[in-house]
């Protein structure tokens, strides 16, 4: 028995197999990633096109818009087509970050657009995963839905369907020189806040409610409202009571339970997105992080904390990579949750990313959000995004902001305005990837021509039958460092290996 969703799946490749249209030529990049968010309205979508030989690496992270937007149906429909026309009708990676209808609706509303997108690996978290105990418990509580249907769709768009949690990774891009892709959430229901607060200097600051604001009322106001009044202490006539109700409060040091109280809430699956840092490395060790965060909130903000890379690394070797450095390294912060108050942690989230490049991108629909009465994003979250980025804050309804703070430099401006570009559909923003100066890259060409003419000169001895057993060792040194080479440099030159220069250096004497 054929099901119809087979049969469409069947069409759909044999388009994939007849269809093999060439790139469009202003569709490549060499030296920048471009990050394209979409401007259908209160939902999310990004495509990031990495550079590579051959064809670019096209990542699209979630397609989705909020129920009950006009003309959803239509405007999905038109970012999808662009989607099809930018990628030539192929992506490597489809990520949805969560299981809300204004990340995946898109793959609904466009589904016949997205049944010509032939896609690589559909990457999501382990919350989707039908053979983990604990997604199956979550799934109980999701019940039937158009955004579960939605998912079942995903799953079906590749036959590779990775499922990530928090401290997994690094995962390369295939073919992208230099980029890494570290996970930082979802967290697991019994991640370990305990290790969390160990891993954070000065975790004793970390202040951060486990709760949404329209949740909270402060102590102060609680101790003064006649509801609340059989809560705290009361103390005989005389006598000074000593109960002021703190050890009520949900804090800080309660964040322990927060993951497993959090994600068991069907309300709640904002913690369950999938989380990524996509590391850039440059020579020099220069590194740079784009964080995509989906809707994460504080709890699994702080939950990242508590990962490093490698996962056995002490945590006193230098050679380890935590939540602190990926922050550090950050140049490009898509804004959680629309930029809802414990969408964006101060301490353990923004006041971390100190790179001077930093921007962020934010996508919102202030109508929507009216019509809703919710407040995204907070003022406040906008005011610290400014501060933070000098002005440098990309929104979907406005373009680019305008800082109320101080003026850059002119040429900082210019730098700035022009990686942003700007039409009705979308906004790019380029991310310049860390380069060789022009001296290294004259160097490693150098480098590259002498350990090939010592390859070549090998190879016509090994087929000569005249090569010597050492002679053969070299050679195959020299091979694996040239194919380390590409792999780590195409298409842009990152790098220069110290093994080459050495490389260059024993054909040279040798040729002596």
């Amino acid at each position: 028995m054929v099901t119809k969703r087979a049969t469409k799946t069947t069409k759909r490749s044999r388009k994939r197999v007849a269809r093999k249209k060439p790139e469009r030529a202003e569709e490549r990049l060499l030296d920048q990633v471009r990050v394209r968010m979409y401007r259908q309205g209160f939902g999310e979508c990004f495509l990031l096109t990495f550079p590579r030989l051959g064809m670019p690496f096209h990542m699209l992270i979630n397609c989705g818009v909020l129920m009950g937007t006009p003309d959803a149906t239509a405007k999905m429909n038109a970012v999808a087509k662009d989607i099809h026309a930018v990628t030539a009708g192929r992506l490597d990676v489809l990520v949805v970050t969560h299981q809300h209808w204004d990340k995946i609706s898109g793959f609904s509303q466009a589904q016949d657009v997205f049944d010509q997108i032939n896609v690589g690996q559909v990457w999501l978290g382990w919350t989707e995963d039908p053979n983990d105990r604990d997604a199956m418990k979550l799934d109980q509580n999701r019940g039937a839905s158009r955004s579960g249907e939605a998912m079942q769709y995903v799953r079906g768009m590749s036959r590779r369907v990775r499922y990530w949690r928090g401290g997994d990774g690094p995962e390369a891009l295939a073919g992208v020189g230099g980029a890494r892709v570290f996970f930082l959430g979802p967290p697991r229901l019994s991640a370990d806040f305990r290790r969390a607060q160990s891993a954070l200097k000065n975790a004793e600051s970390i202040t951060a409610p486990p709760f949404d604001e329209s949740f909270r009322i402060s102590r102060e106001a609680a101790m003064n409202n006649p509801a609340f009044a059989g809560y705290f202490g009361t103390a005989a006539q005389g006598e000074t009571s000593t109960d002021d109700g703190a050890w009520r409060q949900i804090n800080a040091t309660s964040l322990q339970s927060v993951p497993r109280l959090r994600l068991t809430n069907p309300a709640s699956a904002n913690d369950t997105s999938v989380v990524m840092a996509i590391e850039l490395s440059g020579p020099r060790g220069e590194s740079k992080v784009l964080l995509f965060p989906g809707d994460a909130q504080a709890a699994s903000w702080f939950s990242w904390h508590e990962h490093r890379w490698p996962a056995d690394a002490p945590r006193d070797d230098v050679r380890m990579t935590t939540c602190r450095d990926l922050l550090a390294r950050t140049v490009l912060y898509k804004v959680s949750h629309y930029g809802s108050r414990t969408g964006t942690p101060r301490e353990f989230g923004l006041d971390m990313m100190n790179h001077p490049d930093l921007v962020a991108m934010l996508t919102a629909d202030p109508q929507m959000s009216m019509k809703r009465r919710w407040h995204l994003p907070a003022a406040e979250v906008v005011a610290a995004l400014n501060e933070k980025t000098r002005g440098r804050l990309i929104r979907s309804d406005q373009g680019v902001a305008v800082s109320g703070g101080g003026k850059r430099a002119n040429s900082e401006e210019d730098s700035f305005q022009s990686s942003v570009r700007v039409n009705d559909l979308y906004i790019d923003y380029l991310v310049k990837i860390p380069q060789l100066t022009a001296v290294e890259r004259q160097k490693s060409e150098a480098n590259w021509t002498a350990a090939n003419e010592r390859r070549v000169y090998l190879v016509d001895k090994k087929l000569a039958g005249t090569i010597k057993p050492e002679e053969e060792a070299e050679l195959r040194e020299i091979e694996e460092l040239m194919d380390e080479y590409l792999s780590a440099t195409a298409p842009t030159g990152f790098g220069l290996l110290a093994e080459l220069r050495d490389s260059v250096e024993r054909s040279k004497g040798s040729a002596r």
